[in-house]
């Protein structure tokens, strides 16, 4: 067996009172093409933070080595975030590393990083002009040009994290016979991904986490047998099966349809909690913009009875004010109901965001600190609690648990579950199983184009039957 060029060994990690990792091995060799699997919250992301250096490690040791056997390999990322800069160009992102083709008097030649970046981009099969802001491109096109950023880049290891997830299946192939390429050369390849059928096509390992700890590791196993694993991992008591049918319509999409998503109809009633999974290259986050307001129907209708509130799928980057306290991030859309002769009622705002504090179990329960010193977790309860504050009858969730601790999940499990109970309708849209499962009443899978199809009721499934349509 040859050498390793990663080697985390016994790692752990804290979070204030929570621990996110405990004893985690992870070996990547040259040649292979690891998986790194699991729900939200398992650890996955804690752990890549600590291999790039984000995070420091509380406990275990992180060892590197070159292809000849040097210590302190070069390991390359594309992060789930992507790490990218919408208002720049493209030629600009791809140059974010630093490196540059060449100079003229200390100059940046951008003719030759023009010519540099298109060569780059059709090495990724990206129809893309360099001069394209980042920020108008899609988030598959996004992905590519970070792709295009990495491949060109001198590195010993890759991590590729839930990368493929804004691809057609026909780009991530690709993406992965370029790996399988990179790893035949001496390098080392880990995937962190939520599509399973395609690392059972293209990984030769996996390593499965839940609740911050290792559960697998070895030969990448059989899909059935990878579901089962998956599975496994939650621990949730499911939602009571209930008849919603007689209640009150709160969200109702007739035909409605977008640029992006085909037409299509929803109902969800009060007190009802509705599951939408599916890969991120089937747009399915925008049937929640949709519902939300934030986009317009192209064709048919969205009706909904009330006030929706939302909760975007990147709560840290689209939903914070992060040089702002926890209590004005919280109070930021309420500010007009709680303002009387044209001055904020500190007296009302204090018993709001207090309430909301102790719900959620936000920590440190300090409504004036500042959000950005608080967790990622923490963070995204901040986000659900300004969203409760607007007393919606809808909540349209995308990912309420991504990057967060298992107590954190459980915590927003307790939240949905509440405000469900007091009424409102809950859409949930999600790329993680699990969230659904824990907490849906009905469960949809959308495919490419936003087409929902395959509703159930959760007591007529399994997670393992929701993983097998979903990579189908």
């Amino acid at each position: 067996m040859a050498d390793p060029l990663v080697a985390m060994t016994g790692i752990t990690k804290r979070f204030g009172g929570s621990q996110v990792v405990t004893n985690a091995d992870l070996v990547l060799r040259p040649g292979r093409l690891r998986a790194l699997l699991g729900p939200n919250g398992a650890g996955k992301s804690t752990l890549i933070k600590i291999l790039s250096g984000v995070y420091r490690a509380d406990g275990g040791a992180v060892n590197t080595w070159r292809r000849d056997g040097a210590p302190g390999g070069r390991i390359g990322f594309v992060h789930q975030n992507l790490a990218l800069v919408d208002d720049l160009t493209v030629r600009e992102n791809v140059y974010l590393d630093g490196r540059k083709p060449r100079r003229i008097a200390g100059v940046i030649d951008k003719k030759a990083e023009y010519n540099e970046s298109v060569r780059r981009l059709a090495a990724v099969n990206a129809k893309i002009d360099p001069e394209t802001r980042l920020g108008d491109l899609s988030l598959g096109q996004k992905t590519l040009v970070a792709v295009a950023r990495l491949f060109n880049t001198d590195v010993d290891v890759m991590v590729l994290d839930e990368t493929s997830a804004a691809l057609t299946r026909r780009e991530s192939d690709w993406l992965y016979a370029e790996a399988r390429q990179f790893a035949e050369a001496g390098g080392a390849v880990l995937a962190v991904t939520h599509r399973l059928a395609e690392v059972v096509k293209h990984c030769d390992d996996a390593t499965v986490m839940s609740d911050g700890r290792v559960i697998f590791e070895g030969p990448m196993p059989s899909l059935t047998e990878l579901h089962l694993l998956m599975a496994r991992g939650l621990a949730v008591e499911p939602p009571p099966q209930e008849d919603f049918e007689d209640r009150e319509v709160i969200v109702r999409l007739s035909a409605a349809g977008t640029d992006t998503i085909s037409p299509g109809d929803l109902d969800i009633h009060s007190g009802e909690v509705v599951g939408l999974v599916g890969p991120l290259s089937s747009n399915l986050y925008q049937i929640g913009h949709l519902v939300a307001g934030r986009t317009t129907a192209t064709t048919g209708r969205v009706d909904v009875a009330g006030t929706a509130a939302f909760v975007p799928e990147h709560c840290q980057i689209q939903g914070l004010l992060p040089e702002l306290s926890v209590r004005e991030n919280m109070t930021v859309s309420q500010l007009k109901h709680l303002t009387k002769w044209g001055r904020i009622s500190r007296r009302a705002e204090d018993r709001e965001v207090g309430e909301q504090i102790a719900t959620l179990n936000i920590q440190p329960p300090d409504p004036e600190k500042a959000v950005n010193l608080l967790s990622g977790g923490n963070q995204q309860k901040v986000v659900m609690a300004r969203a409760a504050l607007t007393k919606p009858r809808c909540y349209v969730l995308c990912e309420p648990t991504r990057g967060v601790d298992v107590k954190t999940r459980h915590a927003i499990y307790g939240f949905i579950r509440k405000v469900s109970a007091e009424g409102a309708a809950v859409l949930i849209i999600t790329i993680d199983v699990d969230d659904a499962f824990a907490v849906a009443h009905k469960i949809g899978l959308v495919r490419d184009g936003g087409v929902v199809e395959d509703m159930h009721t959760r007591g007529s499934l399994s997670v393992a039957t929701i993983l097998e349509r979903v990579d189908s």
